[in-house]
């Protein structure tokens, strides 16, 4: 049986298996050379090792298409650490062009001592020549292109950049194995207008340059028909601001920040059920509703500076707020962070009875665990992303510190959406494992692209592509998907609770595989 064609330009991922969290270091790129079949040109890297804090001035593009330059030194996702350079690093608008097609190209500050100086370091003068040079690149370079081969008799083309190292490395690889097992489906079935199917895959190392880095790359120098998106918004702000400038259909499948549908893009499609803002909307009206004696007094906000997790932490608050629920305590901590007692101490003095925690997966992992040590037990908890990596999830904190743990999911392998069986069924098949919820939004993201191709009979309007997928809805593994003229998706997620060490769909009861709703720990609420 035909297995997917995947072209490695980059590092493979780590091997599978439990992760020791406790001891592990937030990952980056060696000091060796950077292996790719295609080496990106200059001006589209900055340097990769050193201390040099600026990126040198490189030579302008030559022709439409060619990457946005220039690019900065690498800087580990450790060092996003404030909420507001999560804003600076929007890539949100050309700096003099007016052009909301011409993404800002964003300039880091180095770490200094093990910490990242303040934002008012962006204002020396050396950055700000910097700036100038940048803004000049920008506003000399040709409008982008968008798929060169079009169309022909080989194989289509498709490019995605992944965080396969680094922070989101385990999002990032089982989205791959998503898009690799719709591949090896589609070129099973056929291929997509009756062509084969290959994916060229890009490693980010979960860093901001780096994937706009790779997105220049994939359009200019390997010149694909079609891009798949990257992992988490932190990502896909700046990789979603190159695909459109090159008006390039971009559809993420993870990554539904609200910042990422307020700058009118026409290329951009979330192909999840809803917006982070909206992830956790079932679960917090669900808590609204209880009856007096049951329902939460305060609840405690503590979330990771990450802007997918900290808008689904907003997005619960704004609705138990407006229900008469306090906030007894809300605290934003630095991505990567290795050590949470702190903040489960605080908030345990803060008299909360129900906590909100906006995570990604090791900091969901350490916040359990130092839950553990305080002998914290909430009566309610909902973590976003977290619990949803299933048997990762179970290993890193155990099946007792499971109990009862809420959290919002975009699939299930159990549903009866079209094509889910297809995809649970071929996913064993190459990964000998079972799927989890990132590769499925993968998939789903692929089945997106894939039904505007269709609709539309051809790969070379890119502008059709997006046009197709505005007016029309899409049935994927995680159910029927439409959008709004932003790239909002309009659906609802499900709820998850983990129980007697398995993960269930509890809500909305139509669709839920168990009746029972339990407290943290275990016991009916």
């Amino acid at each position: 049986m035909a297995k997917p064609v995947v072209h490695w330009t980059d590092r493979p991922p780590r091997p599978a298996g439990p992760r020791t969290l406790a001891t592990e270091t937030t990952a980056g790129h060696s000091s060796g050379p950077r292996p790719t079949s295609v080496k990106a040109p200059e001006y589209a890297r900055g340097p990769r090792t050193g201390s040099t804090p600026v990126p040198s001035v490189r030579k302008l593009p030559d022709a439409p298409g060619e990457p946005i330059g220039p690019q900065v030194p690498d800087c580990p996702a450790s060092a996003h650490r404030y909420p507001a350079r999560a804003r600076i690093h929007s890539l949100i608008r050309g700096p003099a062009t007016g052009d909301p097609h011409v993404p800002r190209v964003f300039l880091d500050s180095p770490r200094r001592g093990g910490q990242v100086t303040q934002l008012r370091k962006y204002r020396h003068s050396r950055l700000r020549l910097c700036s100038a040079a940048a803004a000049a690149l920008l506003l000399t370079a040709a409008c982008g292109q968008g798929a060169s081969s079009g169309g022909g008799d080989g194989p289509i083309k498709i490019g995605s950049s992944l965080p396969l190292t680094g922070e989101f490395s385990e999002a990032g690889q089982a989205t791959q194995k998503g898009y690799q097992t719709w591949v090896a489906l589609t070129n099973q079935n056929g291929g997509l207008l009756g062509r084969q199917v290959e994916i060229i895959v890009k490693d980010d190392a979960t860093n901001q340059n780096t994937v706009v880095t790779d997105y220049n790359a994939l359009i200019a120098q390997d010149k694909v028909d079609l891009l798949l998106g990257t992992q988490s918004s932190l990502l896909n702000l700046p990789a979603s601001a190159i695909a459109e400038r090159n008006r390039m259909l971009y559809v993420e499948p993870a990554g539904g920040a609200p910042e990422l549908f307020e700058r009118g893009f026409t290329y951009l499609f979330f192909s999840q059920q809803a917006t982070t803002d909206y992830q956790g909307a079932v679960w917090a009206k669900w808590v609204a509703s209880l009856p007096a004696d049951k329902r939460p007094r305060k609840v405690a906000y503590p979330s990771v500076d990450d802007p997918f997790s900290k808008s689904v932490a907003d997005g619960v608050e704004k609705i138990l707020t407006a229900a008469g629920i306090q906030t007894a305590y809300k605290e934003v901590y630095p991505l990567g962070t290795k050590n949470l007692d702190s903040i489960v101490n605080a908030v345990a003095a803060s008299g909360a009875d129900a906590v909100v925690h906006g995570s990604v997966f090791e900091d969901g992992v350490t916040f359990v665990r130092a839950m553990e040590r305080a002998n914290f037990k909430p009566k309610l908890i909902y973590q976003s992303q977290a619990p949803a990596f299933g048997k990762q999830y179970l290993d890193g904190v155990g099946q007792k510190a499971t109990e009862g743990m809420f959290y919002s999911t975009s699939w299930n392998e159990v549903a009866e959406t079209p094509g889910n069986a297809a995809f649970v069924a071929k996913y064993r098949e190459l990964f000998k494992e079972e799927p989890t919820e990132d590769a499925a939004d993968g998939f789903a993201a692929a089945e997106v692209v894939a039904a505007a191709v269709k609709g539309v009979g051809g790969i070379e309007d890119q502008k059709a592509l997006a046009d197709w997928l505005h007016a029309n809805k899409v049935d994927t593994i995680l159910g029927t998907l439409s959008w709004d003229k932003a790239g909002r998706p309009t659906g609802e997620y499900l709820v998850g609770q983990w129980q007697n060490g398995k993960a269930e769909i509890v809500l909305p009861p139509e669709v839920a595989t168990s009746k029972r709703l339990v407290r943290y720990g275990g016991g009916d609420l």
